[in-house]
């Protein structure tokens, strides 16, 4: 058994199994290359679309690429295939936490490539409680956010007062 989403890639996405989605559904990237797949990311065609391509074409069985993301929820399930349509809360101390761990390797026999996800989700009061260093920093990532990097995080209407919220705890 495995707990990490999968996703099967040759030079389109073609197989996965997601149970986690962040805002993204699998049926829609099937078929899809790498482009087209983070279309929705913001900045990702013009910074770093031809740095994902290189690495791919790098990528080996033995020495997967390892990263992580992150992102505030304003909602605690882990299946989140489609954002909300409006903000869900008011209250910043009701958010969460999400931090995926990715893995990217190759598969040398079908020449193609296996991408995980392992999602993990904490409310926002659990994760700053662990320290003032946890909110300084989720504070300086959450100011330092293009505004269309933080609409695609689903953080823009959040930000202003989540910012204030932080600071409280350092």
């Amino acid at each position: 058994m495995v707990a990490d989403d999968l996703v099967i890639m040759k030079s389109v996405v073609v197989a996965g199994v997601v149970c986690s989605p962040s805002r993204w559904r699998l049926s829609t990237k099937l078929g899809q290359d790498m482009l087209a797949v983070h279309r929705p990311v913001a900045k990702y065609a013009e910074q770093v679309g031809g740095a994902v391509d290189t690495t791919m074409a790098r990528l080996k069985a033995d020495q997967p690429l390892v990263r992580a993301n992150w992102t505030i929820e304003d909602h605690c399930a882990l299946f989140q295939p489609v954002g909300p349509t409006a903000p869900l809360l008011s209250d910043p101390s009701q958010l969460w936490v999400r931090m995926e761990r990715q893995t990217l390797r190759a598969l040398p026999h079908c020449g193609g490539s296996m991408f995980t996800i392992r999602t993990y989700q904490q409310p926002i009061t659990q994760y700053v409680a662990r320290g003032a260093d946890k909110a300084r920093t989720l504070h300086s990532l959450i100011k330092r956010l293009p505004d269309d990097v933080a609409k695609y995080k689903s953080l823009l209407h959040y930000r202003e007062s989540l910012l204030v919220w932080l600071e409280s705890y350092f």
